[in-house]
């Protein structure tokens, strides 16, 4: 079931990010820590 899977590193890294809030290039560097993270 759902419940039993764990969540992505990625996952969690996405639901805590405000991509309002971040520069061009911070949502650069946010892109290739996730591509890391997968």
């Amino acid at each position: 079931t759902l419940l039993n899977e764990e969540v992505s590193p990625a996952v969690e890294a996405l639901e805590s990010l405000d991509p309002d809030s971040l520069s061009p290039r911070q949502a650069l560097e946010w892109i290739y820590r996730l591509k890391n993270m997968v």
